[in-house]
């Protein structure tokens, strides 16, 4: 198969669709992203099909061709300090209570309850091992300082 973008004619191609993508490979459309209709030819001139980038979200190149997608650019999120704690204090089960292992926010959950009990000493139990846990974490995830 042949492509033509534009004027220009781009031999040996292949077309590899999914769901939510579009890929062209071959060494002869490496280094393109098109902005303009694809069109899609057999070897015998026999034209099959095209393809209009502006029907995608986006495009981009790879290293044997380019792709046409409607999936979104992923981007990193790096998480601030504070960000990194909250997300561990809801998540990761690292307080040992009664053989149970709780997350911060299970065990807060857990104070609060026997505090309406007003049970005073298993509440001093809890807020101890919070307090140990959080200040842990937050010596691995201190607050950013200015300099």
């Amino acid at each position: 198969m042949y492509i033509v973008i534009g004027t220009t004619r781009y031999d040996d191609v292949s077309r590899v669709i999914s769901p939510t993508s579009c890929r062209y490979t071959g060494t002869s459309v490496v280094d393109i992203i098109p902005n303009e209709e694809i069109l899609r030819y057999r070897d015998d001139g026999f034209l099959i099909g095209k393809d209009d980038p502006e029907d995608y979200l986006r495009s981009y190149g790879t290293e044997d061709g380019f792709v046409l997608t409607n999936l979104p650019e992923l981007t990193a999120k790096f998480l601030t300090p504070r960000e990194h704690r909250e997300s561990i204090y809801s998540t990761e089960r690292i307080i040992e209570y009664q053989n149970e292992l709780l997350t911060v926010d299970d065990a807060n959950r857990l104070y609060l309850q026997y505090a309406a009990e007003g049970n005073t000493s298993i509440c001093e139990k809890l807020q101890k091992l919070i307090a140990t846990t959080k200040n842990n974490i937050r010596k691995q995830y201190p607050d950013e300082t200015e300099v």
